[in-house]
């Protein structure tokens, strides 16, 4: 009963706030409740237990890599990120940018090596 743009809101309001980052978070603590209790049964460092680090990164940000997250965290496109996230590929994802994607990659460019 919604019209295409209120149903699109919707459906981004809750992949971005609910899955995106609620969900990351309850997952982060189930994650240093899982590690904490590991650490103390088998006697080890806390930071040596294997945990999900990885998969909530993916999770957060669609990225694993620096550059991907600082990507990510400022809003460029999934295809800007994925430059970062896959360097063997580099050169194609950046053929097949278009206008927005460029201007974006640009621009994220200079945030990402302006102290490099």
């Amino acid at each position: 009963g919604e019209t295409i743009d209120n149903a699109v809101k919707i459906t981004a309001k809750f992949v971005y706030n609910t899955l995106k980052y609620q969900t990351v978070k309850y997952l982060g603590v189930f994650n240093l409740m899982y590690k904490f209790y590991n650490s103390k049964k088998d006697n080890l460092d806390f930071k040596d237990v294997p945990g999900i680090e990885k998969l909530l990164l993916k999770f957060e940000y669609n990225a694993l890599t620096d550059e991907g997250r600082i990507a990510s965290d400022y809003g460029v496109p999934s295809s800007v990120v994925d430059y970062y996230e896959y360097p063997a590929r580099q050169i194609e994802i950046k053929s097949n940018f278009d206008n927005f994607e460029l201007k974006s990659f640009d621009k994220i460019e200079k945030i990402i090596y302006k102290n490099k």
